[in-house]
């Protein structure tokens, strides 16, 4: 089984979606890999530590099953990240499953795959 690709802020990413997110996703089987602007130490909103894996711009889709982005403030430092749309362009294009939470779809809108699709945000 291929990972999952969780992908988070540096900074001010939500701890309690990341958490409820990585859960349901390791209670169906699968591996878990974070992502994240570049590789090394990231910092909740609410002070989780967590160390990104892979960098945005080293991800190849190829290589997981699904992909999450995960809200809180840190989030609007994705929304304009070319490789943030490149990842979400990509996921769509090769039939994976493709989330976001919380603030986080605003990247995905800003990336152009949420034309003609519902979503829902948080609008603060």
């Amino acid at each position: 089984m291929l990972p999952a690709l969780v992908i988070i802020a540096q900074k001010g990413f939500q701890d309690h979606e990341y958490e409820g997110t990585v859960n349901g996703l390791s209670a169906a089987g699968f591996p878990i890999v974070i992502g994240s602007t570049s590789v090394g130490p990231c910092i909740g909103k609410f002070g989780m530590h967590l160390d990104a894996q892979v960098a945005l711009s080293d991800i190849n889709i190829a290589d997981y099953d699904r992909v999450a982005f995960i809200g809180g403030p840190g989030a609007h430092a994705l929304k304009d990240d070319k490789e943030a749309h490149r990842i979400a362009k990509d996921t769509l294009n090769a039939g994976k499953i493709l989330g976001a939470i919380c603030i986080a779809p605003t990247i995905l809108a800003r990336a152009g795959v949420l034309n003609g699709k519902q979503a829902t945000v948080w609008n603060k």
